[in-house]
């Protein structure tokens, strides 16, 4: 089994402390605005790379599914597990969040899920 970890968001919990601002790695990082499918391109073989899509409707009725006018489901979701599994294959440090529904977890099932409370 793979050791590249998917995390799904749940509900925040109540930090004492919190690490939010590591000065070292936030002087450090690079953050790069591109379509996900260019990823494989632009990526490095040191670089962490670390996927945060709309996240997949947890109900019928749920519509935030796109920060622009384009909707990210079914399709672009399967889209950017392609991705996913390629940049894995190629042994980059890759990980995903999204919400915690039947969809994402069954397209991920290959992979180590991780909830984050």
């Amino acid at each position: 089994m793979s050791t590249q970890k998917v995390i799904l968001n749940t509900p925040i919990g109540s930090y004492k402390n919190p690490n939010i601002a590591d000065k070292e790695a936030i002087l450090n990082a690079v953050i790069t605005n591109q379509s996900f499918d260019k990823t494989i391109d632009n990526a490095n073989s040191n670089d962490f790379i670390y996927f945060d899509p709309p996240y997949y409707p947890l109900t019928e009725t749920a519509n935030f599914t796109a920060y622009d006018k384009n909707a990210f489901l079914d399709e672009k979701q399967k889209q950017l597990f392609d991705t996913f599994k390629k940049l894995h294959q190629k042994k980059y440090t890759v990980m995903k969040s999204n919400s915690d529904t039947s969809f994402i977890k069954n397209l991920y099932q290959e992979y180590v899920i991780d909830f984050v409370q």
